[in-house]
């Protein structure tokens, strides 16, 4: 990454370990002021008004830096000006998300980079430095692996973990001179700028990829493989002409049962520790094929709630909240919660895998129609009235066996550059930590001129 400065010294703060000689170590405490932000909840936000961040904005969309003219905030009342100014942000105030679902994201944090009106929301920690300081330079530190280490060994929780006025005052931070600061900050910026720009590019790349292997999915569930083959109308104006010795049916007819899961009483601790049996929920579609579930339940709880498990390749369709319409199948014997349709194709008449890539094409129709007056969730007697192209059987198979061999080569290809980008991204959190920490020398370096 760079050269060494010349010496070091031992700075007694385990995760900083060696840091250069000049370099001083200070208790945070001394250095920042800290305050909360509004005592609001997500009923108070507006979509006009004075820009307010809150703890979801930090852990999901703008941690580390915050710009409200270009980051997409919600807003509160301009009457919360007069009454509640003191939890209004200057330029280089830093936020702190006060609670964490995770270990790994106590300490996430974002850092007021603009003038304009701001203010803290709900479930946040300010900390505003109390003397003139590269408040950029900062932002790195707090973002370097060993600052945030400090953190999440003070921090306590089982399922949330809560990050306190208490916990931040006990870390230590890392002062070089202002020089130095200002030297880190231009490196730091052009080089995460570069990798930025190249993780960017590598993300459009995969949503190219994705929409690629949609459009096959879309064309075979739909048209079929033979271009040369007649058409017909469907009589369906988002399926449009379909192969003419292809029918078009409802789910009802093409299933042995579509049912709903539930939730085990979350109290029981007896159905769900040491739980073996997949139980799924939204948060674990991440592919069309459900291989592990983030959760599972215990055979107790299957004996005693008189639990009906779904057969392999069952196909799930979730029914409601912000990924509704969404659809996966099952590999082995499973559960899941009450947000799900569980969908049993008759073999003999459809196969679950054409169903299930069928269903996967129409997501957005199934939205769409979801989120209209007369369809606010998709429960089981509306899933039952979905609409699917029928081919004969060996076509069914003929297109799964041509979609699973595409579905694969995305896969591979995709995965390839996700493990480009997780690399860039550890290299980036590499970079940042030594720097901040002097493991790396900067001071002579000078950008290139572009």
């Amino acid at each position: 990454m760079g050269k060494a400065y010349i010496t070091y010294k031992d700075s007694g703060v385990s995760s900083y370990g060696r840091i250069p000689t000049d370099w001083q170590v200070s208790r945070f405490k001394y250095f920042f002021t800290n305050f909360k932000g509004l005592s609001i909840t997500k009923s108070n936000l507006l979509d006009k008004g004075i820009p307010c961040v809150s703890y979801g904005d930090i852990h999901s969309k703008f941690g580390f830096e915050l710009i409200p003219e270009i980051h997409n905030l919600k807003s509160v009342s301009e009457n919360y000006l007069i009454n509640n100014s003191n939890a209004l942000l200057k330029k280089g105030d830093f936020v702190f998300a006060d609670t964490s679902e995770d270990l790994k994201g106590s300490g996430n944090f974002t850092y007021l980079n603009s003038d304009v009106d701001t203010f803290a929301g709900y479930h946040t920690i300010v900390i505003r430095p109390n003397q003139v300081c590269q408040n950029r330079f900062f932002a790195y530190l707090f973002d370097s692996i060993y600052y945030r280490s400090q953190i999440q060994r003070l921090v306590k929780g089982v399922k949330v973990y809560s990050i306190t006025n208490r916990i931040l005052k006990d870390t230590f931070i890392l002062c070089p001179s202002d020089y130095e600061q200002v030297q880190i900050v231009s490196y730091l910026d052009y080089h995460t700028n570069k990798i930025d720009r190249l993780i960017a590019k590598k993300e459009a790349l995969i949503e190219k990829l994705k929409e690629q292997r949609q459009a096959i999915i879309n064309e075979a569930v739909t048209k079929g493989l033979n271009k040369e083959v007649k058409l017909k109308d469907s009589g369906i104006e988002w399926l449009g002409e379909i192969p003419e010795h292809w029918e078009v049916v409802r789910l009802k007819h093409l299933t042995d049962s579509v049912d709903t899961g539930k939730t085990p009483p979350t109290n029981n601790k007896l159905y769900f520790d040491k739980g073996s049996i997949n139980w799924f929920s939204p948060g674990d579609f991440i592919s069309l094929f459900l291989i592990k579930s983030n959760k599972k339940i215990t055979k107790l709880a299957v004996k005693e709630l008189n639990i009906k498990l779904y057969p392999k390749n069952t196909v799930l369709l979730i029914g409601i909240g912000a990924t509704l319409g969404k659809v996966a199948i099952v590999v082995e014997e499973c559960f899941s919660n009450q947000q799900i349709n569980s969908i049993q194709f008759k073999e003999d008449v459809l196969s679950p895998f054409f169903g299930l890539f069928f269903l996967d094409s129409i997501k957005e129709v199934i939205k769409n129609e979801s989120n209209s007056s007369t369809m606010a969730i998709l429960n089981q007697s509306k899933t039952k009235e979905l609409l699917l192209t029928v081919p004969p059987l060996d076509e069914q198979n003929k297109i799964e066996d041509f979609i699973k061999s595409k579905v694969d080569q995305f896969a591979h290809s995709i995965v390839k550059i996700q493990t480009s980008i997780q690399k860039l991204k550890e290299y980036r959190q590499s970079l940042i930590s030594e720097a901040v920490t002097g493991k790396i020398d900067v001071r002579d370096w000078v950008a290139p001129k572009q």
